[in-house]
């Protein structure tokens, strides 16, 4: 948009939402004071966008206010999110059964499931993917992540486990051919898998697994399923808050709830008997 002020070009769907708000106002760029903006994410709600997807909006805005030096932590603010878990963890069996189904998909497709629910990256995350964030170091598998609410790919993952086997033969099948900064999933137009495709994606295939029994149960629940695991492995929230990549660890702590029993809970063990 601006010279000093433009929205990173990686998410289109992004810019043509924004252009569209400002040609609401008569702007043709971002305007110089973001005051002008504050507006936005009203707008944005109107628009049916939830307070989520409405933060991930906001957050290349922002990122091109902060790179001119201009402040708009008080001034472009998303909607509250509600406290606690709109989404419920897949049980063992449904993982099973997503694993199972997973066999019939396409390379692309268990690839994108494997990082949900091995990584518990979001939709976005999964969308931000380049063809060489997939990379080998020091005899090692890494994927290079660029978090939800972050202005830039400043995280990896040691690929491990099933998931590294899925993503070495995606990337012997697919990403090999490709220059290291195209995108790592692409639709049948040639461009890259937008977060709502992805998230449309992967609830198809937990739909065919049959776990995507209620309104509780979304490719979300895949990722909410992976901090849980982290967290009943190793009973370590600073740990599981790495993993999930949460900025407050009171945001990990939540997840708490859902794996203590009451003999796992910390007042059990104070007893001076």
């Amino acid at each position: 948009m601006a010279n000093d002020l433009v929205i990173y070009h990686q998410h289109t769907w992004i810019e043509e939402l924004i252009r569209k708000y400002l040609f609401g106002k008569g702007l043709e760029s971002l305007p110089q004071d973001p005051r002008e903006l504050s507006d936005l994410p009203v707008w944005l709600k109107e628009q049916g966008y939830a307070s989520t997807t409405i933060a991930v909006i906001l957050a290349p805005i922002r990122e091109a206010y902060a790179q001119a030096g201009i402040a708009t932590r008080r001034i472009i603010r998303p909607p509250a999110r509600p406290r606690g878990f709109l989404k419920d963890a897949v049980s063992a069996e449904g993982v099973q059964s997503i694993l199972d189904c997973m066999e019939c998909e396409t390379g692309r497709n268990r690839a994108i499931v494997g990082l949900f629910l091995y990584l518990g990256l979001r939709d976005v995350e999964a969308s931000r993917l380049d063809a060489g964030d997939f990379y080998e170091d020091n005899g090692k598998q890494w994927l290079r992540v660029w978090r939800k609410y972050r202005s830039c790919k400043d995280e990896k993952f040691l690929v491990t486990n099933s998931l590294l086997d899925t993503m070495l033969a995606y990337q012997e099948a697919t990403l090999k051919d490709r220059l290291p900064d195209a995108p790592m999933f692409i639709g049948k137009k040639g461009k890259r898998l937008r977060p709502d495709c992805i998230s449309r994606l992967v609830s198809g295939i937990m739909k065919k697994a049959g776990v995507k029994t209620s309104s509780r149960i979304t490719p979300h629940s895949l990722r909410h399923t992976a901090i849980t695991k982290v967290l009943l492995e190793t009973k370590n929230v600073r740990m599981a808050q790495k993993f999930a990549g949460h900025t407050d660890v009171r945001t990990t702590e939540r997840y708490l709830h859902d794996i203590l029993s009451d003999e796992e809970r910390p007042e059990s063990y104070v007893n001076y008997k």
